[in-house]
C-alpha cells in the first residue's frame, strides 16, 4: 500500500462500491438476490415439469385416414399427442426462465474493474495486502467516535502471556489457540472481545476462487458453463458449421408408409451443476465478508430483494393449479428442502440481510 495511502479506510471504500444502501446506487447483495429469485423459480419449476411429463406423450397415436372427394380420393397419415399437464408450455416457460437467469448470472459474475459487479468484489479483496488488517483500521474508524471501542492484533506471545494490555485495559487471552484481530469494547466497565474470524478466510476463498474461474488472474468476462450457454442460445454467429443440434433421424413404418422420427441433440453442454456450484462459493465469500466487514447501521438500510423462498409453498400450488397438474399437499415442502438442500449458503446469504 503507498505510504500516503496508510490511513484510507478500504475496507468503507468498498463497502460504498459494491453494499451501497441506496436504492439508486450498485449493491452485488441485491444483484445475489435477484440470482437466487431467478433461480428458485427455475429450480421449482424443474420439480414440477417432472410431475407434468409424465402426463406427455409426444407420439401417442398415428393413424391412417382416407377421404373421397368429388372422386379424388387422398390417402393421409396424422400423429397426435397427449399432454394433460401442458408439459410442452412449462417447457417453453423453463426455456425462457432460463435465459433471465443466466443474464442475471452474467452480470454477477462479470469480472472488470469498473463494473462494480460481484465478480469485480472478489477480484478487488483477493488482491488487497491484508484484509484483516484494513477491517482493523475499518471497524476503529466506525467505532472510535463512540467513546467505547477500540482494535488491535493478538500476537502469539500475548497468547502465551495469557494476557495484553489495550490502553488501560488489560484484557484475558486465556483459551485462544491462534493470532486473531480483536475488537474491545469497555462501556460500563463491561468488557467484550469480538474476533475478526472471518475476513481473513473471505480474502483466501477469494483468491481461490479468482484464481480458479478467471484464467489464473486474467479478467474474463464469464464463468466458461455460462459462456458455452451464451454461445448457443444468445449469440448465432457462434455456432460451429452453423448449427446448434445434431439431429439423428429413424424410420417407422405404417401401413407401408414411412414414418421419419427426428430426434434434436443439444450442442450446448453447459454444466448447470457447476455454475451452481461458482454461485455457492460465490456467496460464501461474499458471507465472510458481510459478517466481518459490514457494520450493523449499514445493515439495517440495505435494500435487498429476495422474498421469494418465503413465499414458494404458494408458487408451488399456484403453478400446479394453473396447469392442472396433479400434485401432493406436501409438494412446496419437498421442493424446499430440494433447494434448500442444493444452495444452502446462497439462501443463507439472503436470510443473513
Amino acid at each position: 500500500m503507498p505510504a500516503n495511502d496508510h490511513n484510507r479506510d478500504i475496507v468503507a471504500e468498498i463497502n460504498k462500491k459494491y453494499f451501497s444502501s441506496a436504492k439508486d446506487e450498485v449493491n452485488i447483495m441485491a444483484d445475489l438476490g435477484n440470482c437466487t429469485k431467478r433461480l428458485i423459480i427455475v429450480l421449482t419449476l424443474e420439480k414440477i415439469l417432472e410431475l407434468a411429463v409424465t402426463g406427455y406423450d409426444p407420439d401417442h397415436k398415428i393413424e391412417e385416414t382416407f377421404t373421397d372427394s368429388k372422386g379424388k380420393k387422398s390417402h393421409q397419415i396424422i400423429s397426435s399427442y397427449i399432454d394433460k399437464y401442458n408439459y410442452a408450455t412449462l417447457k417453453d416457460i423453463h426455456s425462457m426462465l432460463m435465459d433471465a437467469l443466466v443474464i442475471s448470472l452474467r452480470t454477477l459474475f462479470y469480472c472488470n474493474k469498473q463494473s462494480s459487479t460481484a465478480g469485480s468484489f472478489v477480484m478487488e479483496i483477493a488482491n488487497l495486502p491484508n484484509l484483516r488488517k484494513l477491517n482493523e483500521t475499518h471497524l476503529f474508524n466506525i467505532r472510535s467516535g463512540y467513546g467505547y471501542f477500540d482494535v488491535g492484533f493478538v500476537t502469539k506471545k500475548n497468547i502465551k502471556d495469557g494476557s495484553i494490555k489495550l490502553k488501560r485495559y488489560i484484557v484475558d487471552l486465556k483459551g485462544m489457540g491462534s493470532q486473531k484481530s480483536f475488537m474491545l469494547t469497555h462501556r460500563s466497565n463491561n468488557y467484550f472481545i469480538f474476533y475478526d474470524k472471518d475476513s481473513q478466510k473471505a480474502q483466501e476463498l477469494a483468491k481461490e476462487f479468482y484464481n480458479s474461474n478467471y484464467n489464473n488472474g486474467n479478467r474474463v468476462r464469464n464463468l466458461p458453463d455460462i459462456k458455452e450457454y451464451e454461445k448457443y442460445y444468445f449469440h448465432k454467429d457462434q455456432w460451429p458449421n452453423k448449427k446448434r443440434y445434431h439431429i439423428t433421424t429413424t424410420t417407422e413404418k405404417i401401413h407401408g408408409w414411412k414414418i421419419n422420427h427426428d430426434k434434436y441433440e443439444n450442442l450446448c453442454k453447459t454444466n448447470f451443476d457447476n455454475i451452481v456450484a461458482r454461485l455457492e462459493e460465490l456467496s460464501e465469500i461474499m458471507n465472510l465478508y458481510y459478517r466481518s466487514c459490514i457494520s450493523g447501521y449499514f445493515n439495517n438500510k440495505m435494500n435487498i430483494n429476495c422474498n421469494v423462498f418465503g413465499s414458494l409453498p404458494k408458487m408451488v400450488l399456484d403453478i400446479c393449479e394453473s396447469f392442472n397438474v396433479k400434485c401432493s399437499n406436501d409438494l412446496h415442502n419437498e421442493v424446499a428442502m430440494a433447494i434448500r438442500k442444493r444452495i444452502p449458503k446462497t439462501i443463507g446469504v439472503m436470510l443473513l440481510t
